[in-house]
């Protein structure tokens, strides 16, 4: 697996911006005004993540003020990436609070940027 500097992520970051999660765009093929949805939820799978060896993770215990995107920012120097700490976490629901006495999987650093480029193909 080909790996990167996180300094190196700006540009693929600003493409995986999942700020608005469920984005939604208008159907320019249509006469009518009609609205089309994208959900990360479902566009992005992690297949047999529970197979993966430990070695491509670290472990993280949040503490009592941590949101997800401060959990990204601590851990990737960067607010971005919070979707993917939920997605490898199997949360579904962003809007809840992490909670502090669960042990969260995050992918290390190193195999964040093919993730991103694995995407993007």
């Amino acid at each position: 697996m080909k790996t990167f500097e996180l300094e190196n992520l700006s540009d693929l970051l600003s493409s995986f911006d999942q700020a608005n999660m469920f984005n939604v765009y208008p159907d320019q093929t249509l006469d009518d005004p009609t609205y089309r949805t994208f959900n990360m939820n479902r566009a992005v799978v992690f297949n047999n993540l529970n197979k993966t060896p430990e070695i491509y993770f670290n472990k993280y215990t949040p503490r009592e003020y941590d949101c997800w995107t401060l959990i990204s920012y601590n851990l990737y120097s960067t607010i971005e990436l919070w979707w993917l700490v939920c997605k490898v976490n199997g949360i579904i629901d962003p809007t809840v609070e992490p909670n502090t006495f669960t042990e969260l999987k995050i992918l290390r650093k190193e195999y964040v940027t093919s993730v991103l480029q694995s995407l993007r193909s």
